[in-house]
């Protein structure tokens, strides 16, 4: 059989197995490259065969280098989960005679020679000790970008053809979002750069505000003013307008801000677009509660954390910063202590629970009166059903949010036991530091960890109050 042409090789191999996306093979052929360039430079000049482990360890130096934090969730995007997966793309590309083999190559030798969580994302977990990111690491976590990190990986991804076609942006309110969104939306335009200047250097351009960058390409899309809702009428016209005809080679881009708030039908009609995009489409999600979408839209998305400083003392914040200051004078490690942050954690989110639920019949309310003579009563029961399936949701959110409170005070206490400042509550200092000369490293890492399985024994069915207070004397007692 003739060797075929790569890209026609990679055509022949998805018609018998598409686990792999096209890209996947791309970066492997630039990852043997890589690997036989360093081989040569390495054996005075002179080539020779690459083993399945030295191909591994080519792919993986390559891939850490090009794609930085991104590079597990770039090789998920692509269907890598596995050493063996690359060996598979290998074998494939022999039988297409596309890549060579000695008789002694095997799919065994690309067996488990390194895990892919430990190989791409575990050289940029937070290490204790880094006065940047000391902290808790929550197993399964991402590692956030700053705005400036993440927008540069994306320039890359985009400038090598690897740019994914969904992306999801979180993080807490104010850490830069839809000034991300508009960078990539700028970039994937071709307006970032405008040319060169006398001196032969690229011209930058700043990008527009989000909200001024709505045209026949790009589509902004909001929550309605009235009920802050996105519904299945709005995200039908998004893919209508997708369809259409723009300008030769030109990119179609859906930013959709506060993606949460897409109702169930909204989410469910988006699946179609998410599943299906035309070429050339970029859909941007933003949200700072991804937890509110369906667990198939996050699955198809490629997900940048932002990093951003919550404001840890709003809305019930500052009631449980001021219990866990005054239990640091007196009676830290004390049932009593524990108790009494127990106390205010549980008034400040039933308070809490209450505002939102009270918005959240307002919202409704507001909407029976608008729609009550045009529509039938299946629909609105539908609609009260949303609303309290959102204010379940949104509660869920701010009660996670107060446990983040618990747990930056908790890092503070470490920063100061390795003698660095507290980032999240200067302000106390002075009680944080007393607490971390009176505990080991060991007892505040299992304060901690005692925090996190109280957070998710409360993701299911544990009766609240009962959870709250044994996990409370775990971890303040």
């Amino acid at each position: 059989m003739q060797a075929l042409p790569y890209e026609h090789a990679i055509d022949s191999i998805l018609q018998r197995d598409s686990r792999f996306h096209p890209q996947a093979y791309i970066f492997l052929k630039e990852a043997l490259d890589f690997t036989l360039a360093r081989i040569v430079e390495s054996n005075q000049g002179r080539q020779r065969h690459v083993t399945g482990q030295e191909l591994l360890e080519g792919f993986r130096d390559l891939a850490l280098r090009e794609f930085g934090p991104m590079a597990g969730t770039l090789l998920r995007e692509w269907g890598l989960r596995q050493c063996q997966d690359v060996g598979d793309m290998v074998f494939h590309l022999i039988d297409e005679q596309v890549f060579g083999k000695q008789d002694s190559d095997t799919k065994e030798d690309f067996s488990a020679i390194y895990a892919f969580d430990e190989a791409f994302e575990r050289p940029f977990e937070p290490k204790l000790g880094d006065s940047a990111a000391v902290g808790v690491w929550a197993k399964g976590s991402r590692m956030p970008f700053t705005t400036e990190q993440a927008y540069r990986h994306i320039e890359r991804a985009q400038e090598h053809g690897r740019l994914a076609h969904a992306l999801l942006i979180t993080g807490p309110r104010g850490c830069g979002k839809q000034a991300l969104a508009a960078r990539i939306s700028w970039l994937v335009q071709g307006k970032m750069k405008q040319g060169f200047d006398l001196f032969g250097e690229a011209v930058v351009s700043e990008p527009l505000p989000l909200e001024e960058q709505e045209c026949d390409a790009v589509q902004i899309v909001t929550p309605e003013k009235l009920s802050r809702v996105i519904g299945v009428d709005r995200m039908r016209e998004v893919e209508g307008r997708l369809h259409k005809a723009v300008a030769r080679d030109a990119w179609k881009v859906v930013i959709i801000v506060d993606a949460d708030r897409m109702n169930i039908q909204a989410q469910n009609a988006f699946l179609k677009t998410l599943e299906e995009p035309p070429q050339n489409t970029l859909l941007l999600l933003l949200t700072s509660k991804p937890q509110a979408l369906l667990a198939t839209i996050l699955s198809r998305c490629v997900q940048l954390p932002l990093l951003g400083k919550p404001d840890y003392r709003s809305d019930g914040g500052e009631e449980l910063v001021n219990a866990l200051t005054q239990v640091a004078t007196s009676s830290f490690g004390t049932p009593w202590g524990a108790l009494t942050v127990k106390a205010v954690f549980a008034q400040v989110i039933e308070r809490r629970r209450a505002e939102i639920e009270k918005a959240e019949d307002q919202n409704y309310a507001d909407e029976k009166k608008i729609y009550a003579q045009t529509t039938d009563g299946r629909w609105l029961r539908e609609r009260e059903d949303f609303h309290k399936a959102n204010a379940r949701s949104v509660y869920l959110a701010e009660r996670s949010r107060y446990f983040d409170i618990l747990m930056a005070w908790m890092a503070d206490a470490l920063r100061a036991r390795f003698g660095m400042p507290c980032e999240d509550f200067p302000e106390v200092a002075s009680f944080v530091k007393a607490i971390s000369e009176k505990e080991s490293t060991h007892s505040l890492l299992r304060r901690v960890e005692a925090l996190e399985e109280l957070r998710a024994s409360l993701e299911t069915n544990a009766m609240e109050q009962l959870a709250l207070e044994s996990g409370f004397l775990k971890a303040f007692g």
